[in-house]
């Protein structure tokens, strides 16, 4: 960014150089300057007045927003706009976020603004988002300096039926960066035909967070009047990865379930799964969701229980000596399993039925413990003694012949940190890469083909 955007605020601003800094900040602004860099009731904009005719638009279009946060307060000229809405339509006060001060509207008293200056991302910001929204659908404008990591972190937080306008659309974010969020939530586009269009170029996404009733292939879990329990069970043989501890002292901050957490400190991987069953059948926890200490699943990893499913488990994934391979596996013809089963990895489906996974991370709900006889997880060999099933596959196998299917959620996916060469990670990207070349290079062939048949 431009040196001049770190000028000091002191009480007032110089509003020949914000618009200095603001024309500056990027190449790819040059072309509508004119129209973005003006002001807003005599404050520094930097968005067109187009911009508010479609943020109107939104909320109008969508009655159930009660409320607007904006990351990316800067001088204030959208904050003040989006204060004004939210008087006129009877939303809460603007809450919007900077890390620092450039200048503060005097509208912002009479708005009604909380205007927070601190780091988005941190503990008391997150907890003021929480506080704010408390379950009713708001607008979320992501305009701060890292616009893909806000909408990845924030979008989780929001209840369904809100909205996220995401700036600098093309230029500081795309949808690369944020589609795995996308996906999992099954995001869909709103007024897409104005996000850049032409002469004054908004250059701002918005897209809707739907409603589960509306997901066709993700049908709603009842809710029950009291919060389910769960139990945590990690075995180990004396430590976790951090990120691990750190989503645990995260997920039992969950005010939706009730958490027991049981971490074994020695013995085998078989003999830790069966123990961590035993400690389960103890307590009145209703699912059992086992994690693997060299694994981090996602905050929101408890909507795979929204499925409706007794076995289910998010994609995890784990290294073979060709590569990367998720856990969808598939029972072999002869003996064994296929680690992936292109089937379900390619089925356009987000919940698939697969034959066994692994146990990196796995929901088991307590009615298939408490039908399954000891063991639940076991080695078996063969004649010279080489692990011929693995304990997963093991319980997969069992759990299959009590009636109960093996489900992947496809939108969720566990962190699986492995210590690995990064030699053989290079190789399986320059394989990956000659692959796709060698594909493009026959798909040529057959249009080339085609083209000289038509000559003919």
């Amino acid at each position: 960014m431009n040196k001049e955007a770190n000028m000091p605020y002191n009480g007032e601003v110089d509003f020949d150089r914000a618009k200095r800094v603001v024309i500056n900040y990027s190449p790819g602004y040059q072309r509508y300057t004119t129209e973005w860099n003006d002001h807003y009731v005599g404050i520094p904009k930097t968005h067109p007045l187009k911009l508010h005719g479609i943020i109107s638009k939104i909320l109008t279009d969508n009655e159930q927003l009660k409320g607007i946060i904006e990351i990316g307060t800067y001088y204030g000229g959208l904050s003040v706009y989006l204060a004004s809405e939210c008087i006129e339509r009877g939303y809460k006060p603007l809450l919007t976020f900077d890390n620092k001060v450039r200048y503060r509207p005097k509208l912002f008293d009479k708005l009604d603004v909380d205007f927070v200056v601190d780091d988005v991302f941190s503990d008391a910001s997150i907890d003021k988002v929480k506080e704010y929204v408390k379950n009713t659908p708001i607008l979320l404008i992501c305009d701060g300096g890292f616009k893909a990591k806000e909408f990845n972190t924030f979008v989780p937080l929001l209840p369904e039926g809100s909205v996220i306008g995401v700036h600098d659309w093309g230029i500081e974010v795309n949808q690369e960066g944020i589609q795995e969020t996308i996906d999992r939530y099954q995001m869909k586009p709103l007024e897409a035909d104005l996000w850049n269009e032409p002469p004054n170029y908004p250059m701002m996404a918005f897209w809707g967070k739907p409603h589960l009733t509306n997901r066709k292939e993700v049908p709603v879990r009842p809710k029950s009047a009291k919060r389910e329990k769960i139990f945590i069970g990690i075995p180990t043989t004396g430590s976790i990865r951090v990120e691990l501890a750190k989503f645990i002292l995260m997920m039992v901050k969950n005010p939706d379930y009730k958490f027991s957490v049981y971490i074994t400190g020695n013995g085998t991987i078989v003999h830790n799964r069966n123990l961590i069953c035993r400690e389960f059948l103890k307590g009145d926890c209703d699912w059992l969701m086992t994690v693997d200490s060299d694994v981090c699943p996602s905050l929101d990893i408890l909507k795979v229980l929204d499925n409706g499913k007794k076995i289910i488990a998010p994609i995890n994934f784990v290294w073979k000596p060709w590569g990367l391979a998720p856990l969808l596996s598939k029972k072999a013809e002869e003996h064994g399993y296929i680690v992936t089963d292109p089937d379900a990895a390619n089925s356009p489906d987000r919940v698939v039925e697969v034959d066994a996974t692994g146990t990196t991370c796995l929901f088991i709900h307590r009615e298939v413990i408490e039908k399954m006889e000891s063991p639940w997880f076991l080695f078996e060999y063969d004649k010279e003694g080489k692990i011929s099933l693995g304990e997963d596959y093991y319980f997969c196998q069992k759990a299959k012949k009590l009636g109960y299917g093996i489900w992947i959620d496809k939108g969720h996916m566990t962190h699986h940190f492995k210590n690995t060469s990064l030699k053989s990670v290079n190789k399986y990207l320059i394989d990956q890469v000659k692959k796709s070349e060698d594909r493009l290079k026959n798909k040529f062939k057959e249009e080339l083909g085609k083209y000289e048949i038509k000559r003919k």
